[in-house]
C-alpha cells in the first residue's frame, strides 16, 4: 500500500517517479499529475546568488560565449563548492 500523499491535493493515488540527482525520490500525483518529493530540503538563495545568476544569464542574452545550460551548471558547482 502506497501512504504517500501529494503536498497540493492529498491524494493517496501517487507512483514512484524515478530518482532526482541528489537521490531522493521523486513521486507523480496520478490525479493532480504533480511531481513531488517526500522530504524536500529548501535551500535559501542569497541576494548575491540571484545577483550572479542574473549577471551570468543577461550575458548569456548579449552574445558573450555563455549558455543558459552553461551558466545552470556553473551555478550548481559553485552552490555545492558551497
Amino acid at each position: 500500500m502506497n501512504s504517500t500523499c501529494c503536498p497540493d491535493c492529498s491524494s493517496t493515488r501517487t507512483k514512484r517517479n524515478g530518482h532526482l540527482p541528489n537521490g531522493k525520490q521523486n513521486h507523480l500525483c496520478l490525479d493532480y499529475f504533480r511531481q513531488f518529493v517526500q522530504h524536500p530540503e529548501n535551500k535559501i538563495i542569497t541576494e548575491d546568488e540571484k545577483c550572479l545568476v542574473k549577471k551570468l544569464w543577461h550575458g548569456s542574452n548579449q552574445g558573450n560565449t555563455f549558455f543558459p545550460t552553461k551558466t545552470s551548471n556553473l551555478l550548481k558547482l559553485s552552490l555545492i563548492a558551497c
